[in-house]
């Protein structure tokens, strides 16, 4: 009898806090946000900051961190909407002239993610990019055509944890970039790909 006193009010607290969430538009399930390196993608530009610092990254520039991730030096840039973070962007510091090396280095990255069914999933598959001439690929890298998402494991799983790659020639070279998006976070202020300047 107690346990089934304590299992109707845990049910009824549950459903109350869906129901204040419901109310208010905010989320709670605080699994169900992207991480990064462990971080929950969320939070204050400030707080954000802080927390990569203490994973050992360094400010490179004023608002840009420089460090390791995943074993390639690279640069963090965090997006904020109305002060919150929105999105983490991860930017490899090394580039190259070759459009061909940077799809080769893409299709490489992609396998990877497809084939670490522990931390990611797809909710639909995300072609590799074809053999094609070299002035072909560049015209589609140009035009933002180059892009895999992927969704963070969690339990249930939702597709909220989104995690994007793509090919950018934006920043000097060709350069895979990263990005760990808030979705609860994210609207036309904060664009997918936006780099602060």
């Amino acid at each position: 009898m107690k346990r089934l006193l304590q299992l109707l009010i845990l049910a009824t607290l549950s459903v109350s806090g869906i129901a204040q969430d419901l109310k208010t538009g905010k989320v709670s399930a605080k699994k169900n946000v992207t991480t990064f390196m462990g971080i929950p993608v969320k939070g204050s530009e400030k707080a954000m900051f802080s927390k990569l610092q203490a994973k050992g990254f360094t400010e490179s520039d004023k608002g840009i961190l420089k460090g390791e991730v995943e074993g390639k030096q690279c640069f963090l840039f965090i997006n904020t909407n109305n002060n919150s973070v929105c999105q983490i962007v991860v930017v490899e510091e090394d580039s190259t002239d070759n459009v061909n090396d940077a799809v080769e280095k893409f299709n490489a990255l992609l396998e990877a993610y497809r084939n670490d069914e522990k931390r990611y999933t797809e909710y639909e598959y995300n072609y590799p990019i074809p053999d094609r001439a070299e002035e072909t690929n560049e015209g589609y890298i140009n035009n933002g055509w180059y892009y895999a998402e992927f969704f963070q494991v969690c339990t249930p799983q939702n597709y909220s944890r989104r995690v994007s790659l793509r090919i950018s020639d934006e920043y000097g070279g060709y350069r895979i970039v990263t990005t760990y998006d808030n979705v609860y976070n994210l609207d036309e202020t904060c664009p997918v790909w936006d780099i602060k300047q």
